[in-house]
């Protein structure tokens, strides 16, 4: 209602509010991986508890398939909840939350709020390729072109373009915590 751009006249709000006497939280009791050793083309294990206070654990398994043309090293493997999520998209996707002008800041809160608060996420942070330029993604642009977008007289700066596999599993609690570990890729 204050943003900087113009007067947003709101003629009405309409809610669906449910209180439930139960309670919602969870935290990631463990996390265990088949193996931290995977070739590409292969699919890791994972198995994920969580605790809650009043529902005790709950196990979650799942398997992530690396891709059969993923370059060899280490890579990085996030299980999270809503809120490290939502912290992993603003820095991998920034360009998802740019706004400026009253309908980009409308499309990047329903960006925000399309995110399932009861979800468990699990990410796979793959190396980046290609750009984003405000709104605009070319993800498999080649190094060389995205060399000519990188001049210093252009007023739109490139940000380098995040890829990532995803996996979430609806778990019916908010997790509120994340937990990182690393994979090696071998050849």
């Amino acid at each position: 209602m204050n943003n900087p751009y113009r007067k947003v006249a709101i003629k009405s709000m309409e809610f669906d509010i449910r209180i439930l006497p139960k309670d919602v939280i969870s935290h990631i009791w463990s996390v265990d991986l088949s193996d931290m050793k995977v070739k590409a083309g292969q699919a890791i294990d994972i198995s994920v508890i969580l605790e809650s206070v009043m529902a005790g654990k709950k196990k979650y398994r799942y398997n992530l398939e690396i891709p059969h043309d993923l370059t060899p090293g280490k890579y990085e493997l996030i299980v999270s909840g809503v809120f490290g999520y939502q912290d992993f998209l603003r820095k991998a996707a920034r360009y998802k939350f740019v706004y400026y002008n009253l309908p980009t800041l409308v499309e990047s809160l329903n960006n925000l709020l399309r995110i399932s608060r009861d979800k468990l996420y699990c990410i796979l942070v793959l190396p980046p390729g290609g750009v984003a330029l405000a709104k605009a993604q070319l993800p498999d642009l080649p190094p060389t072109k995205a060399l000519i977008l990188q001049d210093a007289k252009r007023t739109l700066k490139p940000k380098p373009y995040s890829h990532w596999l995803e996996k979430s599993f609806q778990t019916n609690t908010i997790v509120v915590d994340k937990q990182t570990m690393n994979i090696i890729v071998e050849k």
